[in-house]
C-alpha cells in the first residue's frame, strides 16, 4: 500500500457561471501499477452546492480525464471515505488521477484535503 497526498488544504472560492474548478496539471498524482484507489476527502468548511469528482486519464492530457466514481455532493465538515477499485469503479483508475470541483450555480466555497492509499494488483 502507498500513501499519497493528493491535495494539501485549499480553499477555493467560486462565483455564479463558474461550472468547475479542476486541479492543476503539475498536482496530478502518477498511482504508477497500483489499481485500488482510496480517497480520504478531509472537508474542512464548504458554502453552495458543490460537489467533487476523482478522475483518471492513462496520459496527464485533460481531454482524456473521466470520473471513476459519481460526483460527490459536500454535505458535512469531516472526513470522507470513497472507494475506486479496479473491479468495481465505472472507470478504472489509470495511470494518473486528480480531482475537480463542481457547483450548479451561485456562489459558492470549499476548504478541503484529499489523501489517497493505493493499493496494487502484486
Amino acid at each position: 500500500m502507498d500513501a499519497a497526498l493528493l491535495q494539501e488544504v485549499l480553499t477555493i472560492n467560486g462565483q455564479d457561471g463558474i461550472a468547475s474548478i479542476t486541479q492543476s496539471a503539475h498536482q496530478y498524482l502518477d498511482i504508477g501499477l497500483n489499481e485500488d484507489l482510496v480517497f480520504y476527502l478531509d472537508v474542512k468548511n464548504f458554502s453552495g452546492a458543490v460537489s467533487i469528482s476523482y478522475e483518471t486519464s492513462p496520459t496527464p492530457q485533460d481531454s482524456s480525464f473521466l470520473p471513476m466514481i459519481a460526483p460527490i455532493t459536500l454535505s458535512a465538515v469531516g472526513l470522507r471515505v470513497d472507494r475506486a477499485a479496479f473491479s468495481t469503479a465505472a472507470v478504472p483508475p489509470a495511470r494518473y488521477v486528480r480531482w475537480r470541483l463542481g457547483c450548479a450555480g451561485g456562489d459558492w466555497s470549499a476548504t478541503f484535503r484529499i489523501w489517497v492509499a493505493a493499493y496494487s494488483y502484486c
